[in-house]
């Protein structure tokens, strides 16, 4: 039994060795912990969908799609390969601006809806120091999508529970760029 409590001791210095977990010098090494999925709450499910870089050139990042089961899916101007990870934004709603944390092995990097000088809808995904802004192909809330999918929109104020102006039925969420809220 002994010798199990020295498995974790010994991954941590062979699995770099095989480029598993190792920086690449986005961010520190990644643990299959973090590359773990958990589903995103309510306040940053709103924000699910993909969002995209008209001005991409070869090798840019054209577009991050945001998935709601706190998986996401980057793709590059000029190349086929895409990029697949998780992503973690905050456990309590009402941050802003929304930093969320993209994560794929041996990568780290951000995207933050509300940063400075940035179109509404918008994300800016930093990346090895360099900011890419990409447009969304997400609709924003509105009171109708809300109400036709059978929400109750809550007019000036948020709801205190997720921050959010639609407050959905049990068991659903809000997620605009799905039509309101889904199961």
């Amino acid at each position: 039994m002994r010798f199990l409590s020295y498995v974790p001791f010994a991954l941590a210095l062979v699995l770099p060795a095989f480029g598993c977990g190792g920086s690449d010098g986005d961010a520190a090494s990644t643990t299959s912990e973090e590359l773990a999925t958990r589903t995103p709450i309510p306040y940053v499910m709103q924000y699910v969908g993909t969002y995209d870089n008209a001005k991409a050139a070869r090798g840019d990042l054209a577009s991050l799609q945001l998935l709601r089961s706190g998986r996401y899916i980057a793709k590059f101007a000029g190349s086929t390969h895409a990029e697949r990870g998780v992503y973690f934004g905050p456990s309590k709603p009402g941050a802003w601006p929304l930093v969320l944390r993209l994560i794929t092995t041996g990568h780290s990097f951000t995207a933050t809806l509300g940063a400075p000088n940035l179109a509404y809808g918008a994300v800016r995904v930093t990346r090895s120091s360099v900011d890419t802004d990409l447009a969304a192909r997400v609709p924003a809330p509105s009171e109708s999508s809300c109400d036709a999918s059978g929400g109750a929109w809550t007019d000036d104020e948020w709801d205190p529970t997720t921050n959010l102006y639609c407050v959905c039925p049990a068991g659903k969420v809000y997620i605009p760029s799905q039509g309101g809220c889904v199961n």
